[in-house]
């Protein structure tokens, strides 16, 4: 198995979350889901992972490049998770996962916006 030297380390800071996106339901108002974070950096240092608008990190790490946590996903629309150093309040990178309805419910909208006049 390869290991991870200090040539193979990223450029930059990444983070992403898997999946992207989450679906509602038909009836729901708060999307439910499983979500993985999963970042990276050029350089080892302490990184916290935390959700925008929340004062606790999700998860930090001491001396890491790259990290994963899984976490519960329980909102009810657009959330933003940020990558920060552990001493600073300024994100090096961010991700979102969309909230969007469900198929019956884009069809309803799009059926609302058709023109009062459309005969097909």
């Amino acid at each position: 198995m390869p290991t991870y030297g200090d040539d193979l380390r990223p450029q930059v800071a990444s983070l992403v979350s898997s999946p992207g996106r989450c679906e509602l339901k038909s009836g729901q108002k708060v999307c439910r889901m499983t979500l993985n974070l999963i970042w990276e950096a050029p350089e080892e240092s302490h990184y916290c992972i935390s959700q925008a608008e929340q004062a606790e990190p999700i998860k930090c790490w001491q001396n890491a490049w790259r990290g994963s946590v899984e976490i519960s996903f329980n909102e009810a629309k657009k959330t933003l998770f940020l990558l920060k150093h552990s001493t600073s309040e300024q994100a090096l990178v961010e991700t979102s996962v969309a909230v969007t309805g469900s198929y019956q419910q884009r069809k309803r909208a799009q059926r609302r916006k058709r023109g009062f006049w459309r005969m097909f």
